[in-house]
């Protein structure tokens, strides 16, 4: 997908699963090799809204990753996950990567910083460092 209809392609917030509806998993690889994009999806915490409610967690405009196999790479570095799954209090961005294949398959990753965990189809692994994820130094 190009950048037309972009946002579209992150799922919504409300569709990403716990981490904790996940088991964690030593199978290789994480991720499969060979992505051509790999969009960066952000979910900015909700904002409190004057009836008290909350607003949703909507994506971002996805950013695309300069060198996808870059980004591969690094989430199949990540270790497996130990069988205790402990989350933090955290009121910051959630995000998630689609990985696009020639193939024209999609794979979801979600990141979620409060866990240190990755996610893709109920593997777990553990992050120890988010900002190379991210792209930034």
């Amino acid at each position: 997908m190009g950048a037309t209809g972009a946002v579209e392609l992150c799922p919504l917030h409300a569709d990403i699963t716990r981490p904790g509806d996940s088991t964690p998993s030593t199978s290789e690889p994480f991720v499969v090799r060979g992505a051509s994009t790999a969009w960066l999806c952000t979910y900015p915490p909700p904002r409190p809204r004057a009836d008290g409610s909350t607003s949703d967690r909507t994506p971002t405009a996805p950013v695309a990753a300069v060198r996808p196999d870059a980004i591969v790479g690094l989430l199949n570095d990540l270790a497996a996950a130990g069988p205790e799954l402990q989350c933090l209090a955290y009121a910051g961005d959630d995000y998630a990567y689609v990985l696009q294949y020639p193939t024209g398959d999609d794979v979801i990753v979600e990141l979620s910083p409060s866990c240190a965990l990755a996610r893709s189809h109920d593997q777990l692994r553990t992050i120890t460092a988010l900002r190379p994820l991210l792209g930034r130094a």
